[in-house]
């Protein structure tokens, strides 16, 4: 409904910018500066050098740059090329004094012989971007995370360290995920599951994925520091293709000799290594 009630205005609008086009030069009906002086969406009229011709009373707000009829469509809109728009139109968006904005712009006033001009049909859609923007915030992040050398940490030590260590292993493993606001699951003595954020994964990012150097703090009786692989997975995708390319992203950081994390978003791989990585490898690492 909104939508049908938007587009109908819309060319109602389009119709009286037509009428006024009909002849510029001569002075507007009555009725016809009504309209398009009461609609609320901002509207300009430029011509084919980007001349500003006409605006309505919606850029009140922004008349200490509309002064006179002389002025440029990049005066009111920043860094806008009419060039790229003419005389085809199209959709702009531009932001301006924190707010977001999208340009309609089409072709008006055409006819026999007549040069056309570009009327901009202007909306703020800052709270749409804002919600979208929350929707993508909100996304899911799977991780499937296990733990690279369980067999050799674990060998030689008694029953009691094996279950210190391992119970020391999850605390920290709680904590990373919790830190990113994130759900931890164990789901056998060396593997693990995480769910994130897409929001808390780009904090995750900027702190380089910290848990690989945390971990390696665990030291079993032969000296062996602790070390994990992760795959990450993030993106709009089903819960079947997140956990796949998750499962992906887990075995290429395995196939790459592990202390490390490999994340998988669209088409783009980026890689998370421990300091220690390039230095020495303590064990082989396989995928199980």
């Amino acid at each position: 409904i909104i939508y049908l009630f938007s587009l109908n205005q819309k060319k109602q609008q389009q119709w009286v910018l037509e009428s006024y086009l009909a002849n510029l030069e001569q002075v507007m009906d009555d009725s016809v500066r009504l309209a398009l002086h009461g609609t609320p969406q901002q509207i300009l009229i430029a011509d084919k050098a980007g001349r500003l011709h006409w605006w309505n009373k919606a850029f009140d707000g922004w008349q200490e740059e509309l002064t006179d009829s002389d002025q440029m469509v990049s005066s009111v809109l920043p860094d806008f090329d009419i060039s790229e728009f003419w005389p085809q139109g199209g959709r702009w968006h531009f932001a301006k004094k924190d707010r977001v904005y999208c340009a309609d712009i089409e072709s008006v006033g055409e006819g026999e012989g007549k040069e056309p001009f570009l009327a901009f049909y202007i909306q703020d859609i800052t709270g749409y971007e804002k919600q979208k923007q929350s929707l993508q915030d909100m996304m899911p992040v799977l991780a499937h995370i296990q733990i690279d050398n369980y067999t050799e940490v674990l060998q030689g030590m008694t029953e009691e360290g094996k279950n210190d260590i391992l119970l020391e292993a999850g605390r920290k493993l709680s904590a990373w995920a919790t830190k990113y606001h994130g759900v931890l699951k164990k789901v056998s003595e060396d593997s693990y599951i995480a769910l994130f954020s897409a929001k808390d994964m780009q904090g995750m990012r900027e702190d380089k994925v910290t848990i690989l150097d945390d971990m390696r703090e665990l030291e079993g009786e032969n000296k062996l520091p602790m070390t994990l692989s992760i795959g990450i997975a993030e993106g709009d995708l089903t819960p079947m293709l997140l956990n796949e390319k998750s499962q992906s992203a887990l075995d290429l950081a395995l196939g790459r000799g592990g202390d490390q994390a490999v994340v998988l978003s669209g088409t783009n791989t980026q890689f998370f290594v421990g300091k220690s990585k390039a230095v020495e490898k303590f064990t082989r690492v396989k995928a199980r």
